[in-house]
């Protein structure tokens, strides 16, 4: 019972002091799991510990149509 009250109060401080920081993110305009995710994710672990912040990949394959049809 005393295992679960530390783990219970422990992730609610991990959840505090992810709360207020802030988040960027890298959009990948390719499917999950190719060259170009492994790229991005190399990069945002190097961007999280350069910036301080969390870093999300997100895959949208296609996203880099739009971009261009935007331009």
């Amino acid at each position: 019972m005393a295992g679960t009250a530390v783990a219970l109060c422990t992730g609610n401080m991990i959840s505090r002091a992810a709360w207020g920081q802030p988040v960027s993110r890298i959009i990948v305009p390719f499917p999950a799991g190719g060259p170009a995710d492994f790229m991005g994710r190399l990069l945002a672990e190097k961007l999280k510990d350069t910036m301080g912040r969390t870093i999300i990949v997100d895959n949208r394959p296609g996203a880099a149509r739009a971009w261009r049809r935007k331009s």
